[in-house]
This record gives structure tokens, C-alpha cells and sequence, in this order.
């Protein structure tokens, strides 16, 4: 079988790729809002539960995704052991920032669940607002990309 893509060679497609991910909690707040000016979305969500159960499930997915965002911060420093330990590669910072802002966009989701689920437009905001934000915070720079060994050499 023929495989299509390249591997990551440049800072420049790094990046490219984590804004990718960074910005995919837009799009879920897009596609709540339009659900919601359409119609589609009713006001109490699409599961009709009780306040009290909405309640909770709100605070605790909205715990679970602030979890999740602070989460990456050490799981970054595990990676950042593991991967360029065996080797500093692009590749390896590559998978780095690939799985911290997959974790990170994980959280988004939850916002996203949140609005679908409860209808609540502000909570799904605010917890897609931590999950970019910790996106944000684990964009790679330009100076720990270049610190790759085989960006290094050709140069």
C-alpha cells in the first residue's frame, strides 16, 4: 500500500499542524451556535434532564476537562523524557506536540458534550476556552523545534 503523507521536516509544517489543533475548539462553538440559531439545539440541550442532574453533569465534565487541560502539563515532561531520551528528532518533538494538543483538544470535546448535552452555551464556551488555552500554551516555538538534533545538522 502507498502511503501519501510526509513526515513533519520543517518548523514551519510543526506549526502549521498545531494551530490545526489549537483551533479545532472553534469549530465546535461554530457548529453549537449554529445548532442553536437554527433551532436544532433546544435551549435545555438535547438530553432532557433534570436541573439538579444537568447540574452535575456540568460541573463534572466541565472538572474533567480543566483536569485534563492541567494534566498535559506533566504528561508533556514524561513525553519530552521518554521521546527525546531515544532520540531528539523532529519526529520525536513532533509527536510531543501531537499528543499534548490531542490531549488538550480531548477537553474541547467535553465542552462540546457539555453544549450538546445541557444546552449550556457559556459552560461549553469556558471549558473550550481552558482546552485552547492549554493548546496555546504547548504551541511549539520556534527555538524548541530547532533544538531537534537532525534540524540541527542541516542547517
Amino acid at each position: 500500500m502507498v502511503s501519501h503523507s510526509r513526515p513533519v521536516q520543517t518548523v514551519l509544517q510543526m506549526q502549521l499542524v498545531a494551530v490545526g489543533i489549537a483551533l479545532a475548539p472553534i469549530t465546535y462553538l461554530v457548529v453549537l451556535v449554529l445548532l442553536r440559531v437554527t433551532g436544532t439545539l433546544p435551549a435545555t440541550g438535547f438530553v432532557q434532564l433534570p436541573e439538579a442532574t444537568q447540574t452535575i453533569l456540568k460541573v463534572a465534565l466541565g472538572a474533567m476537562a480543566l483536569l485534563t487541560a492541567i494534566a498535559t502539563l506533566r504528561i508533556r515532561k514524561r513525553l519530552e523524557a521518554a521521546f527525546l531520551a531515544k532520540a531528539n528528532t523532529i519526529a520525536s518533538r513532533t509527536r510531543i506536540v501531537i499528543i499534548t494538543m490531542a490531549i488538550c483538544d480531548a477537553a474541547a470535546v467535553l465542552g462540546l458534550v457539555v453544549g450538546l448535552l445541557t444546552g449550556d452555551l457559556i459552560i461549553a464556551a469556558v471549558v473550550m476556552a481552558i482546552a485552547m488555552s492549554a493548546a496555546i500554551f504547548h504551541f511549539p516555538t520556534r527555538a524548541w523545534i530547532e533544538q531537534a538534533e537532525d534540524l540541527a545538522a542541516k542547517q
